[in-house]
């Protein structure tokens, strides 16, 4: 991990920017702490895609730490633009 060479929470930074930045994730909240035993991810996240596994994603960023993931988990309704359709619906044929 990154502390010393640039702060105490440069770790924390990082992990969390990340995250925030990453396509298939919305979060409402998001808390990044570390400890002596890893990364701990706590707040609320927003996916319908249950391929993401955060805990990977998390450690393709600071190397093969423990994640403890806390996160609540919603699944994310479309917006209208994101919707399929010219309505903003689905069309069934």
């Amino acid at each position: 991990m990154t502390e010393g060479r640039s702060g105490p929470h440069t770790t924390e930074m990082l992990v969390q920017s990340h995250l925030l930045e990453h396509p298939k994730l919305r979060f409402s909240d998001l808390r990044v702490h570390r400890g002596p035993n890893g990364i701990c991810l706590e707040g609320f996240v927003e996916t319908c895609d249950q391929d993401v596994d955060i805990a990977a994603v998390v450690r393709e960023i600071v190397g093969a730490v423990p994640v403890l993931n806390r996160l609540h988990c919603g699944c994310r309704i479309p917006a209208p633009h994101e919707r399929k359709g010219p309505t903003g619906a689905e069309r069934i044929e």
